[in-house]
């Protein structure tokens, strides 16, 4: 729903809602990467994957991925 909710709005700049990495940009984040588990098409959600990639270019959302967590499994 989250994904919907952000295709459909589009605030303008590469985030969520706008211009500058917010909570919502860190939620999406995870969120896009659960949905590709469970093998969820998300290219019909383009403005969510713009957004996902914005956050990701930040130091912020990239530490916060699982692989990037201290312990995670290694390949």
């Amino acid at each position: 729903r989250l994904m919907g909710v952000i295709a459909a709005e589009g605030e303008g700049g590469p985030f969520s809602a706008g211009a500058e990495l917010t909570a919502a940009d860190l939620f999406l984040v995870p969120q896009m990467n659960v949905a590709r588990r469970f093998r969820v098409d998300v290219t019909p959600f383009a403005r969510c994957l713009a957004a996902e990639a914005a956050a990701l270019a930040t130091t912020h959302a990239a530490a916060a991925l699982p692989e990037n967590q201290p312990g995670a499994p290694k390949g």
